[in-house]
């Protein structure tokens, strides 16, 4: 299956079929598997209804470093499987046919928008958490979700440094929950490692906000996989 195939829609169909029971976290339990399950299973032309035993979490007709960044998402904390099913829908569904992409394109193309379009507003969540209130960190912390606005990756690592900054200023917090380190040890992250930084903030997010975070992330990748597929050679 080429990126410039069109897609049958009875993949498609096989595919949405795995929706309505929701996505797990691991390959195959009863009617529900993981994100790539449901891609390998209906790339093959298959479905729940034949006794699958012999499900991967790869597919011939998805792109590796794709397929990788949807197994990382699948198996972060949603609130529900069926969560889970509706944030990572597109994602699926343009990981269909995507083999044959230029994935190193891919990937800049998807590092640029991370930083521009998702870590901004997650620098702004640090900073609000509690455990910042009333320090400089503050101003520091909205200082670099203005610059990362520009998605280059010498402002992600320009973030890197407030993020660490942060980071310890959460550190000297005795008083504050475990989830405010987390946040800001997880921006950290995300600014040293842009590509790789879907989750910054994570553990100072409610559940639902957590679902958001995944789905916007998702339907990230999901645009620049569409848009990775349309600029391939025909």
């Amino acid at each position: 299956m080429s990126p410039l195939a069109t897609i049958d829609p009875i993949v498609v169909h096989r595919f949405e079929e795995f929706l309505p029971y929701g996505l797990r976290n691991g390959l195959k339990k009863g009617e529900q598997v993981c994100i790539m399950g449901a891609v390998n299973i209906a790339a093959r032309g298959l479905s729940l209804e034949l006794g699958i035993r012999d499900v991967t979490d790869s597919a011939e007709c998805a792109a590796k470093r794709p397929s990788s960044l949807a197994i990382q998402l699948n198996d972060r904390p949603w609130t529900s499987p069926t969560a889970r099913a509706a944030g990572l829908r597109r994602l699926g569904l343009a990981l269909l046919g995507s083999q044959g992409i230029d994935e190193s394109a891919w990937a800049r193309d998807f590092c640029n928008r991370f930083i521009a379009e998702i870590l901004p507003a997650t620098f702004r969540r640090v900073a609000g958490l509690k455990a910042f209130e009333g320090d400089a960190i503050v101003g520091e912390l909205n200082a670099a979700a203005d610059q990362l606005a520009a998605g280059t990756i010498d402002v992600a690592r320009a973030a890197a440094v407030t993020a660490r900054k942060a980071r310890a200023v959460a550190c000297r917090v005795r008083d504050e929950k475990w989830s405010s380190y987390y946040a800001a040890a997880a921006a950290a992250a995300a600014a040293d490692a842009a590509a790789d930084a879907a989750y910054a903030a994570f553990w100072g997010l409610s559940s639902h906000e957590r679902d958001e975070v995944l789905t916007n992330i998702a339907n990230l990748a999901a645009d620049t996989i569409e848009r990775a597929k349309a600029a391939a050679p025909r």
